[in-house]
């Protein structure tokens, strides 16, 4: 991992980074990265974890180089961020209602959440524009009314209709 002081020939204060800056106990950080792998494969259960939390590609391909299997990431700027940078697994976390932003999303080839059939529709046309295959997940509203199918009958309908797409899994 780059460290500011590795820019200079000489070290810097604290006070003189220029900010926002990540400063990184990097043995800290390492033990951290290697406990919550491990707690990962104890538990049989593969690590996603959110690139939202520190929006810093080395850390993310220092999670998958330990098992993680990919990242998520919140939005489609994120997405391609990642993509850029030759993550090749992501799940876009957050609900789109914009065809336009779906269709940059699926140049990525993330994985994304939907909650409404409309944004299947949207996905299913970008993903067939774009020659890609696009794995969907039904988001839930789990009672914060935010995003989400908002009962069983709802996320039936979305899954059906992801089925019947020919570019979506």
């Amino acid at each position: 991992m780059l460290c500011y002081s590795d820019c200079h020939n000489s070290p810097v204060l604290k006070q003189e980074i220029p900010t926002p800056a990540a400063i990184v106990d990097l043995d800290k950080f390492e033990r951290n990265l290697q406990r919550m792998a491990a707690a990962m494969r104890d538990a049989g259960k593969a690590l996603r974890p959110h690139f939202k939390a520190h929006k810093c590609v080395e850390i993310t391909r220092r999670q998958i180089a330990l098992g993680a299997v990919g990242a998520c990431v919140a939005t489609v700027t994120e997405a391609e961020l990642l993509n850029s940078a030759g993550i090749g697994s992501f799940l876009l976390t957050s609900p789109i209602a914009d065809p336009i932003k779906i269709a940059r999303a699926v140049a990525t080839g993330a994985m994304a959440v939907v909650d409404h059939v409309q944004q299947v529709n949207w996905y299913g046309e970008a993903a067939k524009a774009a020659g890609r295959t696009i794995e969907l997940l039904v988001d839930i509203d789990v009672g914060d009314h935010r995003t989400g199918a908002r009962d069983e009958a709802q996320a039936l309908e979305i899954a059906e209709a992801i089925e019947r797409a020919p570019n979506l899994i």
